[in-house]
């Protein structure tokens, strides 16, 4: 443990109470039972997103094991986040030896890498995050040995390649929730499937909510199901949340067939192919494109462009976010909601610009169960005139929350009689 300097009022209160010799070790015995206690808190939810003092972290780590053996430490851990990790060579520490001048012996500094060991015997950590690093392998495989992993956050990362040879380490996975965003691999970009890609991550058996980049390597594996020559594989019938990221508009191919080959075609084969999802979000735009009737039919929940909303089969959905700005001229599609979702719950859109109709025709669409609607603007600059126009607005027999939101600060609207929460959030 550490040694710190205590204040000298600490100092007082702690020999008052001491009267005996067999106090002292009373104190002793409270002090370590304080420490371990410290240690559960300090330890629970382990954040390495410094990489100037993760040397100092380790060292402190190693310290802790090596003064007690029997250090209930690595039990403790929950979560895990490595966070703008970029392993380097240090140059070399020279230490002149003792009674050996002129002669220098090497030592290296600790990495992340030298508690790999480590990571794999923490029998209670569930999540783990890893954000804008390069992950070195033995702590990717240190990873995939974790018992009870059930949530792997990956993104903006520089994995290493695993061989195929090592695909038996995904089989006995408990991964539930999986997000893989801006991957890398090390190596040449074009050996795709020489090696074990951080997609196959989702074949996790139990797996239920999936995030990832709709990349073209993404589309051919989640598609194909055997990118690994007479190695198929199924995804997860668990699999409940899917949200995909379509690339930029300026990325896309320029060439209309190309674009709906590469990317668009596959998106639906994969909805086709996975019946069990039901909630179902995707980034970014879409080119107009038809869906077949008998895709997603499970599907109770739905975020993305208007466009590919307005292409979807009718489906019994409790929410619904419509992720591009509206126009007034689109109106029609707020309209035809009651009749086509008579079970909607929550509804959330976007406007460019604020106009009087909008909150009137909100507070109209009388869907029996419609109780949170959320409304984004890209600007609202008179909010007393949102206000008054909530109050002209028709009442709603169940609505108990309306948010507004916008890039202007506003001040805060009191309750209306109609809502039991009616808020303005800048």
């Amino acid at each position: 443990m550490p040694c710190v300097d205590l204040p000298t009022e600490m100092w007082e209160s702690v020999l008052a109470y001491v009267q005996e010799p067999s106090d002292i070790l009373h104190v002793m015995q409270t002090c370590r039972r304080l420490f371990s206690a410290g240690l559960g808190q300090l330890y629970e939810h382990i954040k390495w997103q410094n990489t100037r003092r993760l040397e100092q972290n380790l060292m402190a780590w190693q310290l802790l094991e090596s003064r007690d053996s029997k250090s209930q430490l690595f039990t403790i851990p929950r979560s895990l986040t490595i966070a703008n990790y970029r392993p380097l060579t240090p140059p070399p520490r020279l230490f002149l030896e003792e009674g050996e001048a002129g002669t220098a012996s090497t030592i290296s500094s600790p990495t992340i890498s030298s508690i790999a060991h480590r990571i794999s015997t923490f029998t209670n950590l569930s999540s783990v995050v890893l954000f804008t690093s390069a992950i070195p392998e033995e702590v990717y495989l240190a990873i995939l040995d974790v018992p009870r992993l059930l949530r792997l956050h990956i993104e903006d990362c520089v994995l290493p390649r695993l061989p195929i040879s090592t695909r038996h380490l995904f089989f006995g996975l408990h991964i539930q929730e999986l997000v893989l965003r801006g991957l890398r691999s090390e190596g040449r970009p074009d050996m795709r499937f020489d090696h074990l890609s951080p997609l196959f991550l989702s074949t996790a058996p139990e797996l239920r909510s999936l995030e990832v980049d709709w990349t073209l390597e993404a589309a051919a594996f989640l598609v194909h199901h055997s990118p690994y020559d007479q190695h198929p594989f199924s995804l997860s019938p668990s699999l409940q949340s899917v949200k995909i990221i379509m690339p930029i508009e300026a990325s896309l191919p320029e060439d209309p067939d190309d674009l709906y080959l590469v990317y668009v075609a596959p998106l639906i084969q994969f909805m086709q192919d996975t019946a069990s999802i039901t909630h179902l979000s995707i980034v970014n735009k879409l080119p107009n494109f038809l869906v077949p009737n008998d895709i997603l039919p499970n599907l109770r929940s739905f975020s993305g462009p208007t466009s590919l909303f307005s292409k979807l089969p009718r489906r019994e959905l409790s929410h619904l976010q419509l992720t591009d700005p509206l126009s007034p001229a689109q109106f029609a599609v707020l309209e035809a909601l009651p009749a086509a979702y008579p079970n909607l719950c929550s509804l959330e859109f976007v406007f460019h610009h604020w106009s009087p109709g909008i909150l009137r025709l909100a507070k109209s669409l009388l869907l029996p169960g419609l109780s949170d609607i959320s409304i984004a603007t890209g600007s609202c600059e008179a909010s007393e005139d949102v206000f008054e126009d909530g109050k002209r607005s028709p009442t709603h027999p169940r609505l108990h929350t309306l948010r507004i939101s916008h890039d202007d600060d506003v001040h805060q609207l009191p309750s209306s009689s109609v809502l039991s929460s009616f808020e303005l959030a800048p």
